[in-house]
């Protein structure tokens, strides 16, 4: 997904900020995906949360892009658990510059993705648009 959001350039997960005082540099991994496509799929993802089932996971001001997962949950005896789903949500804003990624995963809800972890998502998201000074897109 951050390929996605960064125009399909894969970076190599890090955690190591500096190393004896000198800033530790990261250069990308390489090409998950050609810009191209990068485009597309957040346009589509732009749809999911503008019409779709993410429509709850719009941030006021901004241009979001998110894709919504519910699954259902097996029993212990087979079958799967009524009412008891895995729901996520992962997005990114600005949808064509992203400076935020947020992932929402709920275990074990009783609602879809678009009544659970949509919301939930908007709100993290909006604070954490707020919180890095990231100016409104629209």
């Amino acid at each position: 997904m951050g390929a996605l959001a960064d125009g399909g350039t894969l970076h190599a997960p890090h955690f190591l900020v500096s190393k004896g005082g000198q800033e530790a540099e990261w250069g990308p991994a390489g090409q998950a995906v050609s810009a191209e496509t990068a485009s597309a799929v957040t346009d589509m993802m732009r749809t999911v949360v503008q019409e779709g089932t993410a429509v709850h996971a719009q941030v006021e001001g901004y241009d979001v892009a998110g894709k919504t997962g519910t699954g259902e949950q097996a029993g212990e005896t087979g079958g799967y658990i009524d009412y008891s789903y895995v729901s996520s949500l992962i997005g990114f804003a600005p949808a064509s510059d992203a400076k935020v990624l947020v992932y929402v995963g709920l275990n074990g809800t009783p609602y879809l993705a678009s009544a659970s972890a949509a919301p939930l998502f908007s709100t993290i998201m909006g604070e954490a648009l707020s919180d890095l000074g990231v100016a409104p897109t629209n």
